[in-house]
């Protein structure tokens, strides 16, 4: 969904996203583009429809966590000193089926993770 927030100026917005039959894309402080929108030419396989539902799932059951479950994934990233946020985690794991993983690491920092 496009987004314009007007800018100082009357007649100066601030658009990303898709709008008209393009792109825009902000890079930088004031650096704007606009790209055409592309389609797809062929329609997707089974694999790539079943791996966007992987993902689809994956994403609902980290939206169906608890505040406090997804603080344990930020403590455990933080702690671990890995570069990605509790989502980001999740999403891996889940789609990597290593939730096992999630529950060793919150062993090492003390902490119990409720879930298999």
């Amino acid at each position: 969904m496009p987004r314009a927030t007007p800018l100082n100026s009357a007649f100066a917005l601030h658009v990303s996203g898709d709008l008209g039959g393009l792109t825009y894309v902000q890079k930088g402080a004031e650096f704007r583009t606009g790209y055409a929108k592309t389609y797809p030419k062929r329609t997707p396989t089974q694999g790539q429809l079943d791996q966007r539902q992987k993902f689809i799932d994956a994403q609902r059951d980290y939206f169906s966590l608890s505040p406090e479950h997804k603080q344990l994934l930020e403590t455990i990233v933080t702690r671990k000193q890995m570069v990605m946020t509790g989502r980001n985690l999740w999403l891996s794991c889940s789609l990597k089926n290593t939730m096992c993983y999630i529950k060793d690491w919150a062993k090492e920092i003390g902490e119990e993770w409720p879930f298999e």
